[in-house]
This record gives structure tokens, C-alpha cells and sequence, in this order.
């Protein structure tokens, strides 16, 4: 672990594309985040000499924002980050090392390609020719003694330990966490390994980013690479995995509470306004959210009459998000309409299963 340069730059992404607000970032050791005393703490934003957005800590100290918005009313789909310094892994007083065991073909392990302990189950799905064996073990006291199936199977349930099943390894270049009977395997037992030493991972601390975005689908996948710049390295890509007990989920997915409906806050404004070419208050605005739409589909404003007669048909393909559509108070042939109240029907092509896809609000026209 000591010839790992660590990394200074994060970038993370969001698919489908969401505005991403940064709030602050932390890095800490999983305790120092549980108790909110983290080591370092960006929370204060600021402008850089040259113009650019940056986050400080309570010493000073930069954290540079990369990404940058088009215009002030584009989204930002993406934040990238870059530390003051590179995360590297922390001392072994302050946080465990995972060791390693090298594996050859032929070799059994108590695990999937994964890396996650075999069940009962996962083991029943494993090619006939990559079963191994199923190993059985007396609990003594803290001790586990390897017995076979009968002497287990006559044993009082208080001496039961666990039953573990095998994997043969067919490739490579693979390596375990565990000993060849199973057991974790800790840096004593790395240390008696002969030419089997495998890797020595360190960890460093906890990096957390937070971040404000409105969630236009019911779920939303974060995509997350790390690099070192002054290495010229590539971006290394992060997969969900249990890293943290600080947080149950283990995917990188946002998933939001069950949406209801497909258009929701439609404002309208100004309502009333007066298209009569003074320039002011000449066009009104139908602004909406849609939900749940992750492809552009055709969204229709439809104005009518009080009487049910249409008037003028406004189009346009939209994904999910905050969007806008703009009647100028003429109909479909271009004449203008005459003063009083119409019918605005807002209505989008999306699956059966997406609630309400029709609105109505009332849009007042005065000269």
C-alpha cells in the first residue's frame, strides 16, 4: 500500500443528467464522520484569485471546483473536485490493513469471483466444475476444530460452527482475504505466507461529498472516478460496494420516494398578461416539472376557449426536469386571441403506470 500515490481529484457524474449543487465535503475516519468531527471540513465557498469557485476549510486550505456551468441557467451534471492534497492510506495504528493470500488454479477458496463468502445457495449455483469442498468445524470455546459431516451432524447445537463451501480457482492473477480453512486473514497470519503473500491494502480516510439536486426519476445512478494528477494517471472508476457501515446503501444509486404523478408545479406567469406589442408582459410563460421522463416525449400545451374550443396547440419534445413553454397570446393562425379567459390542458406521452399526465390551469388574457 505504500507505493500507492492515492488521489486528489473526484469526478462525479449523474446519469440521467441532474443539476448538482455542492454543499461541503469532509474527510475523515469513519468514527471522526459518526460523531460529524471530521478531520477536514470544506464548507466555505469562495472565489480564487483567478475567478474560480472553491471551498475552504477552517485553516485556509483550497479545494478547487473544476466543473463549471455553461451559462448561470445550465445545468451542472458534473462536479469535479480537486484536494489540496492527495488521500494516500493511513497509518495501520489508526486504520486496519486487509491482507491478501495469492491463489493458483486448482486452489479453493471460500468464496465467489465476488469476493463475498459462499452460502449454501451461491455455492449450489456454482459451475459443477468449480465446486469445492464443504467444510465443517466444532466451536471450542473461541476455537474452531475442522471435523467431517457426521461427527458434526451428532454434535449438541451449542458446538456447532460454521459450514463453509469452496470455490476451486480456474484462473490467474486472483487473490483472497482468506487462510485456506476460511479464517480472515490478518497480518500474522500474512507474515508466515511464503511465496503466497499477496497484497497489503491500506485504507485511507472517508472521503464524503455532499451535494443539493431536485431528483426528476425515481432513480438516478451516480458515477464516481478518482486520479492522481501529479501521477498523469487515468481515471480510476469507484463501483458501489459496503464500504462504510455509516451508510446501509451499497450501490451508487440516488433513489427517490415514490413519485406520483408526471407534471407537477405548473405556474403560469403573468397571468393575466396583455400580448398587445409594448414590450412589456407581451408573452406568458407555462413553466412545469416532469417527473419520471427520462427520454425527450412530446409535451403538449393546449389553449381553449371557455367554450372548449381550441385555440392554439404550443409543442415540444422535453426530458424530465424544470421546463418551460411560452404562449404569445395568438392562436393557430396567428391572430391574436380576444381578451378574457382561456384553458391551458398540459399533457405528456409517458408509460400507463406514470400517474397524471394531464393538467388544466385557467391563463387570463387582457388588453
Amino acid at each position: 500500500d505504500s507505493s500507492s500515490p492515492g488521489f486528489d481529484e473526484i469526478l462525479l457524474k449523474a446519469s440521467p443528467a441532474i443539476d448538482l449543487s455542492l454543499v461541503d465535503v469532509a474527510l475523515g475516519t469513519p468514527e471522526e464522520l459518526r460523531t460529524d468531527q471530521p478531520l477536514r471540513l470544506f464548507d466555505r465557498n469562495a472565489v480564487d484569485g483567478a475567478g474560480d469557485s472553491v471551498l475552504l476549510d477552517a485553516a485556509g486550505d483550497t479545494l478547487r471546483v473544476l466543473s463549471r456551468r455553461d451559462s448561470p441557467a445550465s445545468r451542472l451534471d458534473s462536479l469535479w473536485l480537486r484536494l489540496p492534497q492527495p488521500i494516500v492510506s493511513e497509518p495501520a495504528t489508526l486504520l486496519p490493513r486487509t491482507y491478501f493470500r495469492q491463489l493458483d488454479p486448482g486452489d479453493e477458496v471460500p468464496a465467489g469471483l465476488d469476493g463475498k463468502l459462499l452460502t449454501a445457495h451461491s455455492y449450489d449455483r456454482l459451475p459443477a466444475d468449480t465446486k469445492g469442498g464443504v467444510r465443517y468445524f466444532q466451536k471450542d470455546g473461541e476455537t474452531l476444530n475442522e471435523v467431517d459431516d457426521d461427527v458434526y451432524q451428532g454434535l449438541p447445537a451449542a458446538e456447532r460452527g460454521p459450514v463453509r463451501y469452496f470455490r476451486i480457482v480456474t484462473g490467474l492473477g486472483e487473490q483472497t482475504v482468506f487462510t485456506a480453512l476460511g479464517d480472515s486473514l490478518d497480518g500474522n497470519a500474512h507474515n508466515r505466507l511464503s511465496t503466497t503473500k499477496g497484497w497489503v491494502v491500506g485504507q485511507g480516510r472517508l472521503l464524503r461529498l455532499r451535494f443539493a439536486s431536485t431528483i426528476f426519476l425515481p432513480s438516478t445512478e451516480l458515477e464516481v472516478a478518482v486520479r492522481n494528477t501529479a501521477e498523469d494517471a487515468p481515471w480510476q472508476p469507484a463501483v458501489g460496494q459496503d464500504v462504510t457501515s455509516l451508510s446501509p446503501a451499497i450501490s451508487l444509486d440516488v433513489r427517490a420516494e415514490p413519485i406520483r404523478n408526471t407534471i407537477e408545479d405548473i405556474t403560469v406567469a403573468p397571468n393575466p398578461f396583455t400580448p398587445n406589442m409594448d414590450s412589456v408582459n407581451d408573452v406568458t410563460h407555462i413553466n412545469f416539472t416532469l417527473l419520471k421522463i427520462a427520454a425527450p416525449r412530446p409535451v403538449v400545451a393546449q389553449i381553449y376557449s371557455l367554450g372548449g374550443n381550441p385555440v392554439r396547440r404550443l409543442e415540444k419534445d422535453f426530458a424530465g426536469g424544470t421546463q418551460v413553454l411560452a404562449w404569445d397570446g395568438r392562436d393557430d393562425g396567428g391572430d391574436l386571441v380576444a381578451p378574457g379567459l382561456y384553458l391551458c390542458r398540459i399533457g405528456v406521452s409517458a408509460d400507463a403506470e406514470s400517474g397524471r399526465k394531464k393538467q388544466v390551469r385557467l391563463i387570463a388574457v387582457a388588453y
